[in-house]
């Protein structure tokens, strides 16, 4: 099952693919993003669904090698249904997201972005990803929130001013290799493409079978990015029992959602060696 970028698809990122919408007052996204400074209070990151359309309809076409290309987002997935597995199909929509906005556009909005920062948590990052041998991202922005907050965004991460704790530093480190996770595999862009899709799906049973397939693929991203967290924060030398004990307290208690598995199920797909 593909839950990270394959090597980009031949076609050039569209320089409108992103944009920003109106969104309801209960949006998470919306109030994440707000934090950062990344949108207004009513506004949140979109693909542009024509451009999305346009391109995941090519995609299809050329994979099944259809001489026609679909009409629609709905004809397209009910094609990409029946030439493979039905979590691919899904995952094709990430992959799409990808190839349109490009790692420039990405940097661009990072460096744009309003979100307050610490230069000494910035350089213990920085340092982190020498040690891990993973990337550092364009920003690391501060949420100053005493709620348990973390996300990824635009090749950054953001993370909850309640976070910096020193007592708790091994959680502080997992937290931020998972969310360095998300952001190197472009998970953010992915996601958009996944709403993009479930939006343009409008009948009911194959509304509720996308959205099944988007969760496990949800799902799976998490998991991916626990084990990368982990694999981080073991690089940066902490107390191995210490870290165990602190993962556990963080998700433990957490609960299963559309795009989060269990703290049960994190912590037994973690820790089952």
């Amino acid at each position: 099952m593909q839950i990270g970028p394959r090597n980009p698809l031949p076609k050039p990122p569209h320089p409108d693919a992103l944009t920003f919408v109106p969104v309801p007052e209960t949006s998470l996204l919306r109030d994440v993003g707000v934090k950062l400074g990344l949108c207004q209070p009513s506004q949140e990151a979109v693909l542009n669904p024509q451009v999305f359309r346009e391109r995941y309809c090519q995609e299809v076409q050329q994979l099944l090698s259809a001489p026609v290309a679909p009409d629609n987002l709905e004809q397209a997935y009910q094609m990409a249904l029946a030439g493979l597995p039905p979590l691919e199909a899904a995952a094709l929509a990430g992959e799409v997201a990808r190839s349109l906005v490009s790692l420039p556009a990405e940097r661009e909005v990072a460096l744009a972005t309003r979100g307050g920062t610490n230069s000494g948590f910035t350089r213990q990052v920085e340092q982190g990803c020498e040690r891990a041998g993973v990337p550092i991202p364009t920003r690391v922005w501060v949420i100053k929130s005493d709620e348990m907050d973390a996300c990824s965004g635009f090749g950054s991460i953001g993370v909850a001013s309640s976070y910096l704790d020193p007592s708790r530093e091994a959680r502080l480190h997992f937290v931020v290799g998972h969310e360095l996770s998300h952001s190197r595999h472009r998970d953010d862009i992915a996601m958009l493409g996944f709403e993009a899709l479930a939006q343009g799906i409008s009948q009911p049973l194959l509304s509720y079978a996308v959205k099944q397939d988007l969760r496990a693929l949800y799902h799976a991203m998490e998991l991916r990015s626990d084990r990368d967290g982990l694999a981080y924060a073991q690089a940066q030398d902490v107390d191995r029992g210490e870290l165990l004990n602190q993962v556990g307290d963080l998700l433990g208690q957490q609960q299963e959602s559309d795009t989060h598995p269990s703290g049960r199920q994190r912590l037994q797909a973690l820790f089952r060696e």
